[in-house]
Order: C-alpha cells, then structure tokens, then sequence
C-alpha cells in the first residue's frame, strides 16, 4: 500500500480516536467553554504525534517522555478540576498507547521476522504499527464509552482518594513500560522478550481497566448505599407520619411529571404509577376544602417547578401548612436525586397538625379572648412593620372597668372582655392584627395606611360599638372605650415608636373625657 495513504489512515484514525478521548473527558471534568475545542486539540495531538514519530526513530524512551508530558499539560490547561483527576485521566491515554504499542510491535516483529528496531527503523512499518495502535486505542475507548453510563464519568472525578491510587497506578505502569523500553533497539529477535513484551502489554492494560472499573463498581456501590438508605428513610418517614396523623404520602418523579406511588390513609392506591401529578395536584388536594388565602401558597410549593428550584438552591425539604374547612395539614416535601435514572424524585407527605395548632394556639393566644396574647401581638406587628413598612395601630382601653368589677362582679367584667374583643374582630375583620396586652387594654394593628383604610370613621364604629350598659338587680355600669391612634411613617418605622406614640395619644383621649379616639399628630376628635 502506498506510503502516503498510510499516512491519511494514520491521521484519520489518530484524529478520532483522539477525539473521542476528549469527548469522555468532558464527561468526566468541566471543560473550558471553547466551540470545537475537541477537534482542534486532536488536530494539536497529531502534531504531537508526529514529533513523537520522528523522535521514537533516536530514542523510545524520549519519545514516550515527551508525548506524556505533552499530553499532561494539554489536559491540565483544557479542563477544570482536581489536578488528580486531570493527570489520572491524560495519563490514561498514555497507557493506553503504550500497552498497545507492547501488543503490536512483538507480534508484527513475529510476523515479519524482523527485529523490533528495524520496524522502528522503517517509516513504512512504523505507521501501520501507529495505524493498529490508534485502531486499538479507538475501539478500546468506544467500548468505555459505550459501557459505562455518563452519570459515572463525573461522579468518578469527584473522589481525590480513589484518583490518587488510580493515578499511582498508572505512573507504575507507564515507568515499567518506559523502563523495559531499550528492548526495542535490539537488533536480534529473542522469542522470549517479544513473549515478555506481549505479557507485559496485557497485564498493564488488564490492571488499567481494573482500576477503571473498581472505580466505576465503587460508584454503583455507592449508589446502591444510597438507595437503601433513601428507602429505610422514606420507611422511617412513612412511620413517623402515620403515626401523626397522616393523610397522604405522594411519590414523584420531577422529571416525567407522573406519580411514583400514592398512599392515602394508610391505604396504597394502586394503578396510580405513571399518573400525571398536575392531574392529582387539581384533583385530590386542590378540591379538597382547601382554605382560599392558603391555595396560592400550596399550589406554588407543590409544584414540579418549585421543587426543581429548591432543589437546585441546595434544599432537600422544605414545608407548608394549610387550612381545611376544619382541619390544619402540613404538607412536608422531601427531595433526592435519583444519580442512576436522571431525575430529581420528590416525596410530598400530607398530615394532620390540629393537635399542634391546639397547643400552638393557647400559647399564643388569650385564654379568655382567643385574640393574640401581649408577646405574640407584639412580634406580629413589629415583623409586619419590618417587611412591609405601613400600618396603623390603634391601642385601646376599656373605660370604668375597675368599676364593673367592683359594683358587678368579675363574672361581668369578664363578659365585658369577650364582648370587645367580639367588637374589635367583626369590625377589623381580617384586615389587622388583635390582640389583648392587658386587663382592659387592646391593640389592633390595621395592615394598610391611612390612603386605604378610613381611620376617623372606623375609630368613631368601635366608640360607638363598645359604648355600653351592664346591670344587675341593684346596680349599673355604662362601659366605653378610649382609642389612641398612630401610623407608620418614614419617621416613624419600628414598632416601639409606633407603640410609645399611641400609648401617649391614648392617654391624652382619657384625660380629655374618655369615649373618644385621638390621632397623632393631629388634634383630638370629640365622639359624643
């Protein structure tokens, strides 16, 4: 065959067996973002190789010397990451060609009866010895291609000490390779060294892709390891949740969109596998009573695109809670990746809080009342001031109480409470904050500014409303109220501002006769 198609076969076979190398090192490491950068560093490798042709005709030794090196620094400038995991991998290619290199060379010698230095010696042998090399190195990293699922190659690169010992290894190979290598300037044909030869080619390229595969096997164990305990998690979660009253336990795959498993009240519904989740999102838990104000939130946090997201920020569980006509449920979410199939799986388990909303409610809350009680009113209103920057708050206390319970008893005076704080909520509504701070003393927050909400007129209702007469067989008591207003401004922008300023405008509607409301800032309005 003419020289010079051998060359082209030589190049073309190199070019692609070159390009594939750096096509399964993209997988394994990050790579510079540079279009086409695989073909160009093939095309460099084939200078390279070229030299190294040139220089194994004078020296093996420096040949090999010189395109490791080569190799290595390419590798280390192209790709991101652990300086381990580059040199493993540029050395890799090396070991290859060399062991190949090992195969070839006694066999052709074998064959042609001639001594491994004349094949290096004639230009024409030592392509096809460099054509069968390159055809070697290509199927052998087609086949690693091919058997091994891209989810390894980056995980592979992701452990210095498994690529350390990975890497020792090949530097002990390539250095006994490098070191037995003056056997090719032997003019004679000695049997036995082209036998030791061809051993020594299988043996190190038997351990390479022992190392190869043990570090793929560590992966696969890993993920079994995963799975397992992702499975004795999602057992321990199941437990747990029944066991506090669970409603629903939902299994998803973010990927295909569809259903994985449903449990219902204990209960595995079954054909529910491949069912599009948006179809039982709508369904089963959107027509379920749940509370209008809460849908929007549950609806946005049980979405795929949600959990993708969360997900993606570092959160594997995040919550919800929500109302039901007379139920409280929390939905927990519970994400992990699925490193095998591809996909991000998420568990979205639905129970029963009403105990804890129970306990949750009578520390918050006054006992008497059910409005909130000092503490909490107080965080309420300064978290809302914080967020939100607006409101208006009223303080308000109940006038001639001390009277109502000396002359009627604290059995009224406690109706005198309940009725207030009835007063307050039907007219604030679900516009503000309540809560009792003391004996007589309310304090409502309104989540609006004076441009949305009608401060004269609504303070005028509540001095109407709480203006009023308890009696017994012998004795009355008339009951009012006294209002002191304030609102957040720029000026005024923390609670305890807003609070001492209120306060103060509070007393000045008692000491100017009760029954009225006074805004501050602004001059007091008589309410008769």
């Amino acid at each position: 065959m003419n020289i010079n198609v051998l060359c082209i076969i030589f190049l073309v076979v190199f070019f692609l067996h070159n390009v594939i190398f750096f096509l399964i090192g993209s997988k394994v490491m990050e790579s510079q973002n540079i279009k086409y950068a695989h073909y160009f560093l093939a095309l460099t490798n084939i200078l390279a190789a070229l030299i190294d042709i040139f220089l194994i005709m004078h020296s093996v030794s420096l040949a090999y010397i010189f395109f490791s090196c080569f190799f290595c620094c390419e590798v280390i400038i192209y790709y991101k990451g652990s300086i381990y995991t580059k040199l493993a991998f540029a050395l890799s290619l090396i070991l290859h060609l060399l062991c190949c290199e090992a195969l070839i060379l006694p066999v052709m010698s074998i064959i042609l009866q001639s001594s491994m230095a004349n094949i290096f010696a004639n230009f024409y042998f030592l392509i096809i010895s460099r054509i069968l090399m390159s055809f070697l190195c290509y199927i052998s990293m087609f086949l690693v291609l091919f058997l091994i699922p891209d989810p390894y190659f980056k995980k592979m690169g992701q452990h210095n000490n498994r690529m350390k010992i990975f890497l020792a290894l090949e530097i002990t190979a390539i250095a006994s390779i490098i070191a037995t290598s003056s056997v090719y300037h032997m003019d004679n044909i000695n049997g036995q060294q082209l036998f030791q030869q061809i051993i020594q080619g299988i043996s190190w390229l038997i351990v390479e892709y022992t190392g190869l595969f043990m570090l793929v096997g560590f992966e696969i164990l890993n993920e079994k390891k995963v799975k397992l305990e992702t499975k004795l998690q999602l057992v321990d979660v199941y437990k747990n949740n029944l066991s506090q009253a669970s409603e629903a336990i939902i299994q998803i795959d973010c990927k295909s969109g569809n259903l994985l498993s449903l449990v219902y009240k204990g209960k595995i519904i079954q054909g529910i596998t491949g069912t599009p989740y948006t179809n039982i999102l709508s369904t089963f838990l959107v027509n379920t009573n749940i509370n209008v104000g809460d849908t929007s939130e549950f609806m946005q946090k049980a979405s795929i695109k949600y959990m993708i997201e969360a997900f993606a920020k570092g959160e594997t569980k995040y919550n919800c809670e929500y109302r039901q006509k007379e139920n409280w449920l929390e939905a927990e979410f519970f994400l992990e990746e699925d490193i095998i199939n591809d996909r991000l799986i998420a568990l979205l388990v639905i129970y029963n809080i009403n105990e804890q909303k129970a306990l949750q409610f009578k520390a918050e809350r006054d006992q008497l009342t059910g409005l909130y009680n000092k503490s909490i009113t107080a965080h309420l209103i300064n978290q809302y001031i914080e967020e939100h920057k607006k409101g208006i708050l009223f303080m308000i206390d109940g006038d001639y109480f001390k009277q109502i319970n000396d002359t009627l008893g604290h059995d009224v005076g406690d109706q005198v409470i309940i009725n207030i704080a009835t007063t307050l909520t039907q007219i604030f509504r679900n516009d503000a904050i309540l809560g009792r701070v003391g004996g007589d003393e309310f304090m409502v927050f309104v989540t609006l500014n004076s441009l949305e909400f009608n401060i004269s007129a609504t303070a005028t209702k509540v001095c109407d409303q709480l203006r009023r007469t308890y009696f017994n067989d012998v004795s009355a008591v008339s009951t009012s109220a006294s209002i002191g207003i304030a609102e957040v401004t720029e000026d005024i922008s923390s609670f305890y501002e807003l609070y001492l300023l209120a306060d103060s405008v509070l007393y000045k509607s008692k000491h100017n006769g009760r029954n009225q409301f006074t805004i501050y800032n602004s001059l007091p309005n008589l309410n008769s």
